[in-house]
């Protein structure tokens, strides 16, 4: 264990975190400092990621991760910098490749911040949901994007909660955009919605003018330029949307 890091990490931290209940606390927990450095994590959480034990973990970063997730570093470092900027919770819908193979999780990034409100690292909460009812209804939009992005399975981080959201959109022609990116017709998308095709050529029409785009392909590439292609509309995880 790097004994000067973590003494180091406590006094920043000390005040927000009690390191031995970390280890008490249910699902997967981690807990950053603000450069993005592992203070700690629980044992479920690094036996997960492939690490022997949560002290081995202390001091690394997710570009040291024992497992395939590390090539996923950038993005992960990504997140957490939008979440200390913004000083506001995160969640996304995470599938990585850990040392037991494919995980579908919902992660929570939480900042954390000292008594004159600045940012000193970050408290993430990890659920596995890859054994549980809801796993092929999140795998879906995996799926579905592989018949966008290419035959494979790629490791990926959605946006669930609409603070982050890219594009000046209502909830409604977020829904729509969603679906148009992923190859849905009019048609298509107004059966899943339960809107009518006219009303679905409405939301789109106005989505156009919004974004200044002039053609369904200008429109497809500002989304997916702007990262929208990585969020998903809080209306189409609910179990009563229709099967897409």
């Amino acid at each position: 264990m790097n004994h000067d890091y973590l003494n180091n990490s406590k006094d920043a931290l000390k005040h927000k975190i009690t390191f031995d209940i970390v280890q008490t606390l249910p699902g997967l927990v981690l807990v950053k400092d603000h450069r993005y450095h592992y203070v700690t994590m629980n044992s479920g959480l690094a036996m997960l990621v492939g690490f022997k034990n949560a002290d081995a973990s202390v001091g690394k970063t997710d570009y040291d991760l024992p497992c395939k997730a590390k090539e996923f570093a950038d993005e992960f470092i990504q997140l957490d910098k939008k979440v200390l900027a913004a000083g506001q919770q995160m969640v996304t819908l995470d599938i990585q490749h850990y040392t037991e193979g494919w995980v579908v999780s919902i992660v929570e990034r939480n900042p954390l911040f000292d008594e004159n409100h600045k940012p000193i690292g970050l408290f993430d909460y990890v659920i596995n949901v890859t054994n549980t009812p809801f796993y092929k209804r999140y795998l879906s939009f995996f799926h579905l994007d592989r018949c966008v992005r290419d035959s494979l399975i790629k490791p990926a981080s959605y946006l669930l909660n609409d603070k982050y959201v890219p594009l000046p959109l209502t909830a409604r022609q977020q829904e729509c955009l969603f679906l148009l990116i992923r190859g849905k017709t009019a048609k298509q998308i107004g059966a899943i919605l339960r809107l009518s095709k006219r009303t679905v050529e409405g939301h789109l029409n106005r989505i156009k003018e919004t974004l200044n785009c002039y053609s369904k392909s200008q429109l497809l590439e500002k989304a997916i330029d702007s990262g929208f292609f990585y969020y998903i509309p809080k209306a189409l995880l609910k179990e009563d949307t229709e099967t897409w």
